[in-house]
């Protein structure tokens, strides 16, 4: 890797992905017309001269490029040493929230049908307990593959990707434990100045103290249950 190089035309190319943040000495990056949807420069502090425009990217970050003289870019009003966050953002939804009662529902209906036909009680019950976990199963993966895929566009710079990691973990949450994790990222996402993640972030923090209710609650009454004295029946012979 040539970290001494300070001048990268690399305009017309059809480039996808572009990775500079090892190039501190850059001063002069021309990447213009290409299908970028990303952009880190923020080790490249020695920038004077960048032409990005003409691209797809979604979120530009300068505030650590205070050298920047020379600024093209899609971004109308962006000056250097400025930031722009301002921008739509995809809503990810959980796999299970999204699909799982229709589609238990529609398995049990299926099953019982199918059992009332063939007659045969063990058939409908086996069925059902296995198409259950078959379903969670599915609906598990989906969601891990959708998770996978915002987590490679953080590290590959796309700083909005923090805000939609953040509320689709805060979708997909089961407990406070799982909101909090949703909160350190919504967070992250506050920190940058992105879009709506302020109110993303209050309406995390609500659900997190709304769980953590529900929690203690069931943790009471169990304790209840488990100190209540023993119940007997006292019966007289006579």
């Amino acid at each position: 890797m040539n970290t001494a190089l300070t001048e990268l035309k690399c305009h017309k190319n059809l480039l996808v992905f572009l990775k500079v943040s090892k190039n501190t000495a850059l001063k002069v990056l021309k990447c213009y017309k290409n299908e970028l949807t990303n952009l880190d420069v923020s080790k490249n502090t020695a920038l004077t001269e960048l032409d990005c425009s003409q691209n797809k990217i979604n979120s530009l970050d300068l505030r650590m490029n205070a050298a920047l003289t020379q600024l093209k870019s899609d971004f109308s009003g962006l000056k250097p040493g400025g930031s722009v966050f301002d921008v739509e953002w995809k809503t990810y939804k959980s796999a299970f929230s999204k699909y799982a009662a229709a589609t238990y529902l529609s398995y049990i209906v299926l099953v019982i049908v199918s059992g009332i036909l063939t007659e045969s009680f063990w058939f409908t019950v086996i069925s059902l307990f296995w198409g259950f976990i078959i379903i969670g199963v599915i609906l598990y993966q989906m969601d891990y593959r959708t998770e996978v895929e915002i987590k490679k566009r953080i590290d590959e710079g796309d700083l909005i990707a923090q805000i939609e990691l953040g509320v689709f973990l805060m979708d997909a949450a089961g407990s406070a434990e799982s909101l909090k994790k949703a909160k350190v990222w919504i967070e992250k996402a506050v920190g940058l100045g992105i879009k709506d993640a302020q109110t993303k972030l209050n309406e995390c923090i609500e659900k997190i103290a709304e769980k953590e209710r529900e929690e203690a609650e069931k943790e009471a009454k169990s304790s209840r249950r488990s100190n209540a004295p023993g119940m007997y029946t006292l019966r007289t012979q006579i």
